[in-house]
């Protein structure tokens, strides 16, 4: 059955921030509830660990949306407070760029209320703003029920459960480079290729958003900020289902490098290029 364009999915900015205020919320519930030997890279148990690793999970990888969607509706806002607070919000979610979120040490520090106060305040500014949103692609719901598929063991072990059944990883203990003894191939908790498969969902879903703006320079720079939110996404997707699915199993001795931060890297090379391919297509079709 073909999907119209009135069976897609209306995209606006609360719509978004439902997205990842789900996850969020699960990230301070399954750290809350689970002992930090259980999880990776947390010490501390409690509610108070579970508030701090959510903060965290806000300043990276939900101040990366911020931008997005403040992007997507910035030609909304009527008042120029909003667009200055909307600049403010940019700037401040910026600053988990400069490498403030370590992967291998995952407790709250008060430097993440940076992109905190970010998200904070774009999430204020683009909810209010009158943007009427954008009608997704039938590209988007596809992706998403793929990105859905592939994250069953992300999805189980961010509730705090190992997803049963053989089909995935998910409790066997295998060994890992890095780990001191055998682990679990999926651990409980945060997974990036979660948030990633979210990003790329995102991207796309806002894909269509640039087409409206009617400032050359200003649609340029969002629909080139989506193009790397989607490589980017992409590309951390498939390392992290790739060393967790793939090579414990023996298939391959090849283990794709980390990408998530910023750097000089044959893996970041990868990420720039993928954004320069999702560039060049189009954003002011209907098909």
């Amino acid at each position: 059955m073909e999907l119209t364009e009135e069976a897609a999915v209306k995209v606006t900015a609360l719509r978004v921030w439902a997205l990842w205020a789900v996850p969020t919320v699960l990230v301070v519930v399954t750290y809350s509830r689970l002992p930090a030997q259980r999880l990776y890279r947390v010490s501390g148990s409690g509610l108070a660990a579970g508030l701090g690793r959510g903060l965290v999970y806000v300043a990276f990888p939900v101040s990366l949306v911020a931008i997005a969607v403040v992007g997507a509706t910035y030609g909304a806002m009527a008042h120029r407070w909003q667009r200055s607070v909307a600049l403010g919000s940019i700037a401040l979610c910026a600053t988990v760029m400069t490498g403030m979120i370590n992967p291998d040490d995952l407790d709250f520090r008060p430097i993440n209320l940076l992109p905190v106060a970010g998200v904070a305040l774009a999430a204020f500014v683009t909810i209010a703003a009158r943007w009427s949103g954008v009608v997704s692609s039938r590209l988007t719901i596809v992706a998403a029920v793929v990105m859905g598929l592939l994250s069953l063991p992300w999805l189980a072990a961010h509730v705090g459960f190992s997803l049963p059944g053989r089909l995935f990883l998910t409790d066997q203990l295998v060994t890992e480079a890095g780990e001191s003894g055998p682990v679990p191939a999926v651990h409980l908790g945060d997974h990036h290729g979660l948030y990633a498969a979210l990003l790329v969902v995102t991207a796309l879903a806002l894909w269509r958003a640039p087409r409206s703006i009617p400032f050359a320079a200003r649609r340029r720079a969002l629909h080139g900020y989506l193009a790397l939110l989607l490589s980017y996404g992409a590309v951390n997707l498939v390392q992290d289902f790739w060393g967790e699915q793939i090579a414990t199993r023996g298939w391959t001795a090849w283990i794709i490098p980390d990408a998530l931060q910023p750097g000089l890297t044959v893996m970041w090379g990868i990420v720039v290029a993928g954004a320069v391919m999702a560039y060049l297509l189009p954003v002011h079709t209907n098909e």
